[in-house]
């Protein structure tokens, strides 16, 4: 790991072009879990969390780069995607239009 040769020691079969990152991840990972000092390895709750983050990423398509541009940029501008406004009374609004419609917050009180 020091040494960057991680993809040299991995079994060919198991190396693929789209699971280097996850392959890095795990690496690093266990490199955390071997540290000499018990208060610097993780937990084992935390252990688990991170493996599931990756099979997380894995399964749903947001998690790998290879979607279109067109995609990407519909969902980001979609106005179908409810969202919360601040209206400048003490209420908020939820709606199709509401990411539209935002207005900036005042703090007031400060020091």
């Amino acid at each position: 790991m020091k040494e960057e040769r991680l993809l040299d020691i991995v079994d060919r079969r198991v190396l693929e072009d789209k699971n280097i990152d996850q392959l890095k991840e795990v690496a690093n990972l266990a490199r955390r879990c071997v540290r000499l000092k018990g208060e610097e390895r993780p937990t084992m709750k935390e252990v688990a969390s991170e493996l599931e983050g990756l099979r997380a990423m894995e399964k749903h398509p947001w998690g790998t780069h290879d979607l279109q541009e067109e995609e990407t940029e519909y969902l980001l501008l979609d106005s179908s995607i409810s969202g919360i406004c601040y209206d400048g009374s003490n209420s908020f609004s939820m709606g199709p239009d509401s990411m539209k419609k935002q207005a900036p917050l005042e703090i007031s009180g400060a020091r």
